[in-house]
């Protein structure tokens, strides 16, 4: 733990610096919990299920999942879901090997994860079969819902559900909610006659207390033995070992528990910076009333500190995600000349410069009082190693996940293309469109339109847009030019005024003066 010295010096900063904000004021009369992260964005230990994203994944995408999802959302009205969905897009095999390019949460309720898959395997696309080695790219939201299985699945955890062939009557158990459920397996059918080759709950099984099930291959354990304890966190830090350990440049660049060591004793020197001293400890939710509002996913230096330790982050480049993440919380929830947000600039800068140097035992040697320039927040530079497999030039239906051989060999292939790593003005784009979205008129253009609500809508505006649809955008890299995402922007007021003019009854979607003025400011 720190020093007396270094705890007089928290306290101290904590005493001077009170963050200047920039939210509308608290209202008593809000239920501000519904903002709060859920339970399967606090995970501090490497968990098989619920699937919490990272940067740099290599999952297993379940088109049936997803389709059980969305209809899901839409029937019990969780929140507005009108995008067009991959499988709309593309023509996908039951189940697509993937790669997590971007992750972007988006305040609830409930809290919502938009993340970018990059197809890892030749698909077909609207205009018929794609002749290049491309790597298409889609973007959707989703979160861990009740009754809902996980439509995406962690390719280590897939490889080794699919080894074990379950028979009728053979034992199983699954932990859910952090209870051991125990059942038998009673038959294997396809989910859907249209997909017979997909594992996804193929299992039909009967629990113990009679009640009957379909389960996919991953959701089922093997039963412990008598007196031995199911440890879900320790049984996948061995599969995250034995990913590792097939190449162990590809996660994090040498010896895991040498780097993860090195990282730790770092963080113990820049949590005694006076920098540092806001960051050390969650912020207290009860107390800062409002800052969920502004900030889905919060996070801190003791929470860092604690997955690191557990192996939680899978490979060097969420670690840095996360240390940058806790730099734009600040910037989102503070006015940007306030002291706490130049002590965000210092630490984030320092620990990134810190952990991209393998060679560095001293964060003090990173550490730069006076640092130039915004927030540092490229966490994909060439030296995180963020390098998707090569496309192979043909692909079985039936297999869509290759061998740790031919894997290995596409990852080291240097004829690919790589994913192009998007210009920096989109990284400044997306922290004014959380701006946007923090302010308190922004929420009747975060999705489209609901056409059910307003029926004449399409009617009238013949190119629909909303700040969802535009962030999503700019994470899949569809704007080349700045002057596109302005346009965009643009367009969600011309459409709201286009429309009001008409004189339908849309008090509800006239953009008001401040969130105009907002944008036509910055």
């Amino acid at each position: 733990g720190p020093s007396s010295s270094q705890q007089r010096r928290r306290e101290r900063s904590k005493k001077d610096e009170k963050p200047k904000k920039k939210r509308p004021p608290i209202k008593p009369s809000v239920d501000y919990t519904v903002y709060w992260p859920p339970d399967w964005l606090k995970q501090t230990r490497p968990l098989a299920t619920p699937y919490f994203p990272q940067v740099g994944d290599i999952v297993v995408y379940f088109r049936q999942g997803h389709e059980l999802y969305v209809n899901a959302v839409r029937e019990e009205k969780v929140y507005s879901c009108k995008t067009q969905m991959p499988w709309q897009k593309y023509n996908l095999l039951p189940h697509e090997m993937c790669q997590v390019k971007n992750v972007h949460y988006v305040k609830g309720p409930p809290t919502l994860c938009s993340i970018a898959l990059v197809l890892l395997s030749p698909t077909v696309h609207d205009d018929g079969p794609s002749t290049s080695r491309e790597r298409p790219t889609f973007t959707f939201k989703y979160h861990d819902m009740d009754g809902v299985l996980d439509f995406l699945v962690l390719e280590c955890v897939y490889k080794a559900s699919i080894e074990k062939l379950w028979q009728p009557g053979e034992r199983f158990c699954s932990l859910i909610d952090g209870t051991l459920w125990r059942g038998e397996v009673k038959k294997r059918e396809p989910f859907s006659e249209e997909l017979p080759n997909s594992s996804w709950q193929c299992y039909h099984v009967a629990w113990d207390d009679g009640a009957t099930d379909q389960l996919s291959p991953w959701d089922m354990e093997p039963m412990p033995q008598e007196g031995e304890e199911l440890d879900p966190s320790a049984r996948m830090v061995a599969l995250l070992a034995s990913q590792t350990a097939e190449d162990p440049t590809e996660a994090w660049g040498g010896p895991e528990e040498r780097e993860r060591e090195r990282i730790l004793n770092g963080l113990d020197v820049v949590e005694g910076l006076d920098e540092a001293a806001m960051f050390v400890e969650p912020v207290d939710l009860e107390e800062v009333l409002d800052y969920c509002v502004a900030v889905p996913f919060p996070t801190d230096l003791s929470t860092i500190r604690e997955r690191l330790r557990n192996g939680f982050y899978r490979r060097k480049t969420p670690l840095l995600w996360e240390v940058v993440q806790l730099g734009r919380n600040t910037v989102a929830y503070n006015e940007d000349d306030s002291l706490i947000v130049k002590h965000a600039r210092v630490l984030v800068q320092t620990l990134r410069k810190f952990i991209m140097t393998p060679s560095c035992t001293d964060p003090l040697t990173c550490y730069e009082p006076e640092p130039t320039g915004e927030v540092e927040v490229d966490v994909m530079a060439p030296e995180v190693d963020f390098v998707p497999p090569a496309l192979p030039d043909q692909e079985s239906e039936t297999s869509c996940v290759p061998s740790p051989r031919k894997r290995r060999a596409q990852r080291l292939s240097t004829d690919s293309p790589e994913i192009p790593k998007l210009p920096p003005w989109t990284q400044k784009s997306e922290d004014f469109l959380d701006r946007m979205v923090a302010n308190e008129n922004s929420p009747p253009f975060l999705q489209p339109v609901d056409a059910n609500e307003y029926p004449d809508y399409p009617l009238t505006i013949s190119h629909p847009m909303d700040l969802g649809t535009v962030r999503e955008k700019l994470l899949v890299g569809d704007y080349k030019v700045p002057n596109d995402f302005i346009s965009d922007v643009r367009l969600i007021f011309s459409n709201a005024k286009k429309y009001n003019r008409k004189g339908s009854n849309v008090s509800y979607l006239i953009p008001r003066p401040s969130l105009t003025a907002f944008f036509f400011r910055s």
